[in-house]
């Protein structure tokens, strides 16, 4: 499924008006090892030359993975996050393990939600994954976002399993 979405070979009814990929699953189920692999993926087209100048100067070529953590200690650093939101393609592993809003000096922020609107609007690549069900991405995030979260990103449902669990029976 991911090979099918990231080579565009889906058809267009597939494909229409995505952006992005949304991993959702239990933890353990391969969902920051497929963001990794996904990394390898496109730091082979950087070092081919398919990103364009303007990104290669502003260092925004490849994909980024950070943590949904990090977006939130980004929100108090502007150009920090502006970075984050800029890049070509930005994955961000553990969506809804930060806290949905950040005080700083006085002003109550929301980092996820600035950075997906941020994306959302300029049609950038995101990969996103998460813990959470559908609807409690609704819960911390409110319909309006994951309504553009549905259109946006595709999403991937993980089997229900944790590998890191079945590793530690077999032990």
């Amino acid at each position: 499924m991911v090979s099918l979405e990231l080579s565009g070979l889906q058809s267009v009814e597939q494909r229409l008006g995505r952006f992005g990929l949304l991993m959702m699953g239990v933890p353990g189920d391969g969902k920051t090892t497929m963001i990794r692999a996904i990394q390898m993926a496109a730091n082979l087209c950087y070092s081919a030359g398919l990103y364009s100048q303007r990104e290669r100067d502003e260092g925004l070529e490849g994909l980024q993975i950070v943590t949904a953590r990090d977006v939130a200690q980004a929100c108090t650093d502007a150009f920090r996050l502006q970075r984050l939101k800029e890049r070509a393609v930005l994955a961000v592993d553990d969506v809804g393990t930060e806290p949905a809003e950040v005080m700083h000096y006085g002003t109550m922020l929301q980092p996820m939600a600035e950075l997906l609107e941020y994306r959302y609007s300029r049609r950038l690549y995101t990969i996103l994954s998460t813990n959470l069900t559908g609807r409690q991405l609704s819960e911390q995030y409110g319909e309006r976002m994951v309504d553009r979260l549905r259109e946006m990103c595709l999403p991937m449902i993980f089997p229900e399993r944790s590998y890191r669990r079945r590793r530690e029976a077999e032990v």
